[in-house]
């Protein structure tokens, strides 16, 4: 991990002062190379990864034709949820090949890389969907806009997941403001995935209490700090990609805002992992409620659906379904005000505990090493 970041910080220091060498009208040159630089880090990790990225941007370019030569756009709009198709397809490859073939030999000793080396494929096929559906929608991102979009090695791994609007958008000048505001973000992210999450992840959080460490209420510590670690390493990241586009002029959206504070399911989504949330709701979740006039039903499909978007396992269906029935439930809730008689104080601290024990265990569910570690799991956390 430690090789990789430093491996960034040195494509930064090669790419960033060339990027604003080239005179500001140069736009065409300046994404040209952002897109070798991306792509020569991809290879670097693998010319496996770098040929299905490949695939996806001849995709990316055969809807543009068709668009161009006359399909409907319903037709395009229809059509471009193809490009979902062949994630069902890696789920049937051998794990191991798959692994190494994507990240390299080495990426087998580390541990969830089979799911991490999905999970990269599936940002692909979602960053995709959003520029066909870009070229729809306004002003059609350039094929160097599009390219950007879909490589940018600031938030290939782990987001934030956007399209081509901020290439679009960048800006022509670096700032101070922006530098000291990138390295800031760049700096917080690789501390947070470099040192704070070994430390919480190596806590003896058992010890600690002074409790067995097999029985229920070590079992239900370990659900919590797991979801501690996976938020502060996918926080990290994310903080790191923002960090990265602010030096190129380019303002990524925020993909965390301090989640661990919700007090309901929903306003979890609000705050967590935002850039797929705004996904879930400009492509899955309003054009459902369109078509049937049904919130609840439709939030819980387009959960579903991303469950099985992660990984078609049955682990992050049941993380899909359970996100998706809770968003659903908390619909109906809200509109009855139930619990409005409730103080606040008292509502919010009852919402908190329910929220965080509830998205800790449905994490903890879906990211176990192997799916038959799940049956296991939940027996010990049960108090019977």
């Amino acid at each position: 991990m430690i090789t990789n970041f430093l491996l960034l910080l040195l494509l930064l220091a090669l790419t960033v002062p060339p990027y604003w060498w080239l005179p500001a009208g140069w736009v065409r040159a300046r994404l040209s190379l952002v897109i070798v630089t991306s792509c020569l880090l991809l290879w670097i990790l693998s010319p496996v990864i770098l040929a299905v990225v490949a695939v996806y941007g001849v995709v990316i370019v055969l809807f543009s034709l068709a668009r161009r030569l006359g399909a409907s756009p319903n037709a395009v709009r229809l059509a471009s949820w193809t490009v979902f198709v062949p994630l069902f397809g890696f789920e049937r490859i051998p794990p191991d090949w798959l692994a190494s073939g994507l990240l390299g030999e080495s990426a087998l000793s580390a541990p969830a890389i089979v799911a991490f080396a999905l999970l990269g494929v599936s940002y692909t096929a979602i960053r995709s969907f959003i520029l066909i559906r870009e070229g729809l929608e306004g002003r059609p991102p350039s094929p160097l806009e599009a390219f950007a979009g879909l490589v940018f090695f600031g938030s290939f791994v782990a987001g934030p997941i956007a399209g081509s609007k901020p290439w679009q958008s960048a800006a022509p000048n670096l700032t101070e403001d922006a530098v000291i505001m990138a390295l800031a973000r760049i700096g917080w992210g690789g501390a947070m995935f470099l040192v704070i999450k070994p430390l919480v992840m190596d806590f003896d959080i058992a010890a600690w209490l002074g409790i067995d460490p097999n029985g229920t209420s070590a079992a239900w510590a370990l659900v919590y700090q797991r979801f501690a670690v996976l938020y502060i390493d996918f926080s990290g990241y994310s903080s790191v990609a923002i960090g990265c586009g602010l030096l190129f002029g380019v303002r990524l959206p925020e993909n965390f805002n301090w989640p661990v504070r919700a007090r309901s399911i929903q306003e979890f989504w609000q705050r967590w992992h935002m850039s797929l949330g705004a996904f879930i709701g400009t492509y899955l979740f309003r054009p459902m409620v369109r078509q049937t006039g049904r919130p609840a039903l439709a939030i819980f499909v387009a959960f579903t659906a991303i469950g099985l978007w992660h990984h078609t396992t049955w682990p992050y269906l049941v993380w899909g379904i359970g996100h998706g029935a809770a968003l659903a439930l908390n619909m109906v809730v809200r509109r009855h005000g139930t619990f409005d008689a409730v103080p606040d104080s008292l509502r919010g601290a009852i919402g908190w505990l329910l929220t965080m024990t509830y998205v800790s265990l449905l994490s903890s569910i879906a990211n176990a090493p192997e799916a038959d570690e799940v049956l296991p799991m939940l027996i010990q956390l049960s108090p019977f």
